[in-house]
């Protein structure tokens, strides 16, 4: 690759990619960034030039499910047959971090929101409508997409309740996160939120829906590269302003990606995020007398003690259980989803076969 082209692609992140990247790259390969993604279509960056783009055939032989098709972050080697604004992607490059969840009506599916990210901004209106609900599962799919959690409390001029226990309550649950209190339209917080967003880095925003994510894309980059929409005023939710996933660029060197409101956050991860999300639960399960505890109905259960005596939140407790019995029921059985994945694959590829013999 030359230099030149590999000044254009650092302005995309690619400097703290190359040297893991260098054993994967071909002769005079041209790479690329997943920018946006449709339901067809790509759109990727060289640094230089935007394409619009397609999977070619070769790869798309080569996926299995979802979590094989490119998606918003990615690094890709692409081709450009016919024109100069138009890209086949043959390959994905290998992933430094990937953020996803189980694919929805799926069991086993993944889907990937976002790759090769440095930073995740767990953004949470702290306003009329708060509820510290989902945030354990976006927790728990930030620490295993190997990516850095922060826990962005939007929205802080609006809150009703007492900030003090809005903030304990969080800090319960962030388990060592970070935690920032922010207002784009005051100010609060900000200076906080850059000294987790290095120049060159990749930080992806989630949340539910009217969060407050775009506008604050829209803060952080000084105009409005991104859509919003006032939350409505009857019930206070918020309406999906952002619809697809989006990275941009901001003049400061510092990459965002913007992500509709996630409604299902269904868990693709191991018992290590888990872990990460639920430590005070996990310590004390270590001493319950049988290994394969359920913490419901055991004799000598250290879990359940711990609620009796008020060390553990009963409510935390049950979130934990709920969520650990989605783990091992996805890890338990998928058989039924992989035969489902096999005929998707299959209609995939034959899909584009009658496409391509028009």
């Amino acid at each position: 690759m030359h230099k030149s082209d590999m000044d254009k692609l650092n302005r995309l992140g690619w400097q703290r990619y190359r040297l893991a990247m260098q054993p994967n790259l071909e002769k005079n390969a041209h790479v690329g960034r997943i920018t946006a993604e449709s339901k067809r279509y790509y759109f990727l960056s060289d640094g230089h030039s935007d394409y619009l783009a397609e999977i070619s055939g070769k790869l798309l032989h080569r996926t299995l499910g979802l979590e094989d098709f490119p998606a918003v972050g990615d690094w890709v080697l692409f081709q450009t047959p016919e024109s100069k604004d138009r890209a086949a992607i043959y390959r994905v490059l290998p992933r430094h971090t990937t953020l996803k969840r189980r694919a929805v009506r799926s069991n086993e599916e993944a889907q990937v929101i976002a790759a090769n990210l440095d930073t995740v901004f767990i953004v949470y209106a702290v306003d009329e409508n708060f509820k510290t609900g989902r945030l354990e599962r976006f927790l728990a799919i930030v620490h295993e997409s190997g990516a850095v959690p922060v826990v962005v409390l939007s929205k802080s001029d609006l809150m009703r309740g007492n900030r003090k226990t809005v903030y304990r309550e969080v800090l319960n649950i962030a388990s060592g996160a970070a935690i920032v209190m922010l207002s784009a339209k005051t100010g609060e917080g900000v200076d906080s939120l850059f000294k987790h967003l290095e120049p060159g880095s990749t930080c992806c925003l989630i949340g539910p829906s009217g969060a407050g994510k775009s506008t604050l894309l829209n803060f952080l980059a000084g105009s409005e590269v991104a859509r919003t929409a006032d939350v409505r005023e009857f019930d206070m939710k918020g309406r999906h302003t952002t619809t697809k996933r989006e990275l941009f660029v901001l003049d400061s060197g510092r990459i965002l990606i913007d992500t509709p409101g996630i409604r299902e956050v269904g868990l693709v991860v191991g018992d290590d995020a888990l872990a990460s999300v639920f430590p005070d639960v996990m310590a004390i399960a270590e001493h319950c007398r049988f290994r394969n505890c359920t913490h419901k109905h055991e004799p000598g259960c250290a879990v359940q003690a711990a609620i009796v005596s008020g060390e553990l939140d009963a409510a935390r407790v049950a979130r934990y259980l709920k969520l650990k019995e989605e783990v091992a029921e996805r890890e338990g059985g998928g058989s039924k989803d992989r035969k489902i994945a096999e005929k998707r694959h299959a209609k995939r590829i034959h899909k584009a076969f009658r496409k391509s013999s028009r």
